[in-house]
């Protein structure tokens, strides 16, 4: 069984993953900010490991947000699901397009394979984007399980 990982590191490899995947300097400074004070309030509690019961008890606790904090404040609800994410996936998943998100060079083939079907059968183009977005999320999270090519891809995996 693999070792569950301390919030520190969970914290900085997700870090390290959001430097990588080029995320903003103001999500990335943003999210170094908000886990910092997470770390603290979860030392004042005694955990050492990250759950989303520790999260939301820093954000109502902290930041006096409660269930309505996804309208007041989704930023902050947003970087604890990105740990979560990571926790779960070794990666974050996207939330919308990234426009210098590269295709893995194995499966570059068959997505441009896929996009010329769809614009030959006539899909408009807002949704050729929009499942971009989703192939864009499973490809990332099929690198972070270390697929790297398609037999690779197993029930197990998926």
């Amino acid at each position: 069984m693999e070792e569950q990982q301390t919030l520190d590191e969970l914290i900085q490899q997700t870090y390290d993953w959001l430097v990588a995947a080029k995320y903003s300097k103001g999500t990335v400074y943003s999210f170094k900010c908000i886990t910092n004070q997470l770390k603290t309030y979860a030392a004042g509690k005694n955990e050492i490991y990250f759950s989303m019961d520790l999260a939301l008890s820093f954000l109502e606790d902290h930041y006096h947000l409660s269930s309505d904090i996804r309208n007041k404040k989704p930023c902050f609800l947003r970087f604890m699901e990105m740990l979560s994410d990571f926790k779960l996936n070794n990666s974050v998943m996207i939330k919308e397009r990234k426009r210098e998100y590269q295709f893995p060079e194995v499966f570059l083939p068959a997505v441009e394979g896929y996009n010329k079907y769809r614009r030959s059968i006539n899909i408009k183009e807002d949704s050729i984007l929009r499942t971009q977005l989703y192939l864009e999320r499973f490809f990332d999270f099929l690198e972070g399980k270390g697929c790297c090519s398609f037999e690779k891809i197993t029930i197990s995996v998926i």
